[in-house]
Parts: structure tokens; sequence; C-alpha cells
């Protein structure tokens, strides 16, 4: 169980990862703070300040079109020397990336890169990624699986066949603010409500279209 627990206040971002902590999670994912834009050596202490505080694994969150600071990749390598730092969940979408972190950390740390793109997820584990924190999987788990399966296998073909099938959901479950696609689609599949919390609105009529129409041609019966 990896829980949330992310701010833009690094003291209110270690309560969060020691409450996870204490909550029995086996990791965090901290988002890089956000709204306050903190240059490089903001973001390597305030990431540094929370592995100083929690004895928990951290993943690093970088998602620069929320959070609109990007954490460079020699900042990462900086961090993965810390002994809480274990990887990153990267959504810069830059897939040069995934070496350059290799490249610049080195083999003797033990540091895991997870996409969180589903539309580049192939594509990051092709550069050396590990796997993806996906939102597509929330709709069709056995079939992001099943593609992740296939690429460990060395079944190129039928990865990217799976790979193909799933595009047009990958774009779905954020043609409206994520997660309102996702719920929506869950909601179809009776699985739960599509209720989301303000300022976030559910899908409008255009875009519960789009998702319909690419959960079925994604093979989805709803």
């Amino acid at each position: 169980m990896i829980a949330g627990a992310g701010s833009n206040a690094t003291d209110e971002a270690i309560d969060l990862v020691a409450h996870a902590k204490a909550a029995g999670a086996d990791a965090a994912l901290v988002v890089c703070p956000y709204y306050n834009k903190p240059n490089q050596d903001g973001l390597y202490a305030h990431f540094r300040a929370i592995n100083d505080a929690v004895a928990l694994p951290v993943l690093l969150y970088n998602v620069p079109g929320r959070t609109i600071v990007d954490l460079m990749p020699q900042t990462v390598a900086a961090l993965a020397k810390l002994p809480n730092v274990i990887g990153i969940k990267d959504a810069s979408d830059e897939m040069e990336r995934v070496a350059l972190h290799a490249h610049l950390i080195g083999a003797e740390e033990q540091f895991v890169q997870l996409s969180g793109e589903d539309s580049s997820a192939l594509a990051h584990r092709a550069m050396g990624g590990a796997g993806c924190i996906s939102v597509t999987a929330n709709v069709m788990p056995e079939a992001c699986a099943a593609m992740h399966a296939a690429f460990e296998d060395g079944d190129l073909d039928t990865a990217r066949a799976i790979n193909q099938r799933l595009v047009l959901l990958h774009r779905a479950m954020f043609c409206s603010p994520s997660p309102g696609p996702a719920k929506y689609a869950l909601s179809r599949m009776g699985l739960c409500q599509p209720d989301v919390r303000l300022p976030l609105t559910r899908p409008d009529a255009a875009a519960m279209a789009m998702i319909e129409e690419a959960m079925a041609l994604a093979g989805l019966n709803t």
C-alpha cells in the first residue's frame, strides 16, 4: 500500500507521511510542492526533510502539469542517495528521463522508476521503467496487467496490441478533470457512483459520450 502524502508545506507533508506510517502504509507517494514554485534547492530540501523526519520509504512524484514545478534529473539523482527515497512516479512524459535517471543514479542504487502516464507507459517500460501507477487500470485492470506481463515476457507484439486497444481509453480518462472520467466509467460498470468533490464536476455530455465510446472500443460492456 502506497499512501499519497504530499503537501506544498513541508511540515504538513512530514505529518502526512508520519500518519501514513502509523496507519500501516508500506510507502508514501509524495508529490512535489505545488503553487509556491520552489526551485531545485527547495525541492531537494523538502524531500530531504521528509527523509530525515520519518523512516518510511518514499516515492517522489513529479507531475509538472499539476504542480508547475519540475523535479529535474540531477535533483532526482541527488535525492536517490537518501536512504528512504526508493523511486519516482514520473508524469513529465519525457521518456528520455528514464535513461537519464538511470545514468545519473547508477546501478549501485536501487531506484524504482514508475510511469505516471498511461498513454506512454509502454514506452516508459521500453526505456527501462519498472511499471505504471495507472488511472486506466481502475477501469480495465486485467488488460493493463496483461500488457505489462507481455512486456516482461518479451512478447512485444502482444504488449503493443493491448496498448493499441487501450489507447483511446487512456485519452478518455482525461477528457474531463480526473478522476471524473474514471468514476463515470466505473459507474457505467455498476461499481461506484460518478460523484466527485468540488471544485471538480462530473463529465459533461460530450465527455460521457467519449468515455462510453472508448470503453466499447476497448471491449468493455456497459
